[in-house]
């Protein structure tokens, strides 16, 4: 229909642009398959993964190997073959089988290096004894007027190749467009596109012979396709696993509100609700509107420290966050608060909290039950936090046969983190609270 359209471009600059950008690609998509690999321990994503990184490695290795003249033309050209035939093969073995849980995901590394280093040696190998007995590469015919003629003009081994790599590649993109439509993927979109998109590019190069040559044509542009589907794909799977990471962090954070509230507020309401009642009827013990007292006062500082936490930011460094949580208590409760805190401790979100919780529950105690006119809150570059105050101190055995709740909490909570918890108190010498972390 259009003779004099040139669909072909002699161009080793834009050929290596093309080899360059698509094994970039190809090894960003397969670092991040692998991580899905790692992530949920699948043998189908270990099998793209192998996939991709293969044909990453090819592109470069192949593309480095210096022009020797019509043998290592053959070599290279059947090399890349070869491998494309291996990586369409698993690719399309990935489409269609049925998943399973992998063994030892930790070690799909190793694998993968492995299985990739193994089939580049084996089809190395291979063309390297048979590359006196393979047809050259061959290049876009060109007609007498200089012009490309569309003709079946390869050779029938190259042709043949070719053929197979478009049944192979046909086969992965419905293996990946039926697995899409089964669990949405934006993966699985991009290798069912990417997969078609490769699939007519190798006929393409049936039909117009010009496989791994300085031509650029129509199949070149395919096959960049098929990388370009895999770069959406990826930007697609880096944005819903954002997504998922900031969806559970919320929940997370929602279970543990929840569960911080149901430990400390709740637990403390429901003991004020039942001595009320029993005050009510004349059934309280003696004592009773003494606890009630302590046990609201329990519950407001829960309450409170719920609220911090809603409203603290979490970009706070933890020396700040310790002063701020140690000043408000002890303002409450009218001590004097003195600080010696390292500035470049950095822990976990779970540690943070809990510390938190503890510097607030020892200037507490200090403040109301120790009479302490001086608590003084010091966090040391080992991650160890003490809180000493000059109260009046008490009988740490006495206090364990009453199961008071405030120190079994702070102890809890230090050992839910792997920390050493020790209290070191007598009556009369004041108290020290010291948490050290792992």
């Amino acid at each position: 229909l259009a003779p004099s359209l040139r669909f072909a471009f002699e161009s080793p600059e834009l050929r290596a642009v093309l080899e360059a950008t698509q094994a970039l690609i190809a090894a960003i998509a397969a670092y991040l398959v692998y991580g899905r690999v790692r992530r949920y321990g699948r043998r189908n994503d270990l099998l793209i993964a192998y996939t991709l990184a293969l044909s990453a490695v090819t592109n470069l290795f192949f593309m480095a190997l210096p022009d020797g003249g019509e043998s290592a033309l053959t070599f290279q050209t059947w090399g890349r073959l070869l491998s494309r035939i291996a990586a369409g093969l698993v690719l399309a073995w990935a489409a269609v089988a049925h998943d399973r849980a992998l063994r030892a995901p930790r070690r799909a590394a190793l694998t993968i290096v492995a299985a990739v280093d193994g089939t580049l040696a084996i089809v190395a190998v291979f063309v390297g004894l048979l590359v006196d007995h393979l047809p050259a590469g061959t290049d876009v015919a060109i007609d007498a007027g200089g012009r490309p003629v569309p003709a079946f003009w390869g050779h029938p081994e190259t042709l043949a190749a070719e053929l197979l790599l478009f049944a192979i590649l046909l086969v992965a993109a419905f293996g990946f467009a039926s697995r899409a439509d089964r669990r949405p993927d934006p993966m699985f979109t991009a290798l069912a596109v990417g997969s078609a998109l490769s699939a007519f590019s190798w006929l393409h190069f049936a039909a117009y012979p010009s496989i791994f040559s300085d031509v650029v044509q129509m199949g070149d542009l395919l096959r960049l396709a098929f990388y370009l589907a895999l770069l959406l794909g990826a930007e697609r799977e880096i944005q819903t696993w954002w997504t998922r990471v900031a969806t559970a962090a919320v929940s997370e954070e929602r279970r543990r509100l929840a569960r911080d509230l149901h430990d400390g507020l709740a637990q403390e309401l429901a003991f004020i609700t039942r001595e009320s009642r029993l005050l009510a009827r004349d059934g309280a013990a003696p004592g009773a509107a003494e606890r009630i007292a302590a046990s609201s006062e329990r519950a407001l500082d829960e309450a409170r420290s719920a609220i911090n936490a809603l409203t603290t930011d979490d970009v706070e460094s933890l020396d700040v966050a310790i002063a701020h949580a140690a000043e408000d208590v002890g303002w409450r409760v009218g001590t004097e608060v003195r600080l010696d805190l390292a500035t470049d401790v950095e822990v976990s979100p779970a540690a943070r909290e809990a510390l938190l919780r503890i510097v607030r529950e020892s200037v507490n105690n200090a403040g109301r039950h120790g009479g302490a006119s001086v608590v003084t809150v010091a966090l040391r570059d080992d991650g160890v936090l003490s809180i000493e105050d000059d109260g009046c101190g008490f009988d740490l055995d006495d206090a364990a046969a009453k199961g008071r709740f405030g120190l079994i909490s702070m102890r809890e909570r230090a050992e839910g983190l792997g920390a050493r918890f020790r209290i070191t108190s007598k009556p009369g010498r004041g108290t020290r609270v010291e948490v050290a972390l792992p």
